[in-house]
């Protein structure tokens, strides 16, 4: 049976993500949060989204902006291929519009 367990690396401060929904330098650590599932991981970044409505003309819009550091990657560590690593603001996309 295969294992997996996620971690998010930031590149610049090269420490782990400790999780929640802030960014603030006492975030991060050497050992960071280790999540189980993806799905886990994704909801930790989806705290990074701003996700408002704004009053335009008259008329209520919705505001999506992405703002996951571009700095993070999300590490996948699997008992059975290794280590994969992609961009963890790859995970969600830029607008609310293209969401499938």
């Amino acid at each position: 049976m295969e294992i997996k367990i996620y971690k998010i690396w930031d590149t610049e401060r090269q420490l782990f993500f400790k999780g929640g929904w802030s960014n603030n330098d006492s975030d991060y650590s050497k050992g960071g949060k280790t999540w189980n599932r993806l799905k886990d991981v994704k909801n930790c970044l989806r705290g990074h989204i701003t996700d408002f409505a704004r009053l335009e003309n008259r008329q209520w819009s919705e505001v999506w902006i992405n703002n996951i550091p571009e700095s993070w990657e999300v590490i996948e560590l699997s008992s059975e291929t290794g280590e994969r690593r992609f961009k963890a603001k790859g995970l969600y996309p830029l607008t609310k519009d293209e969401i499938i």
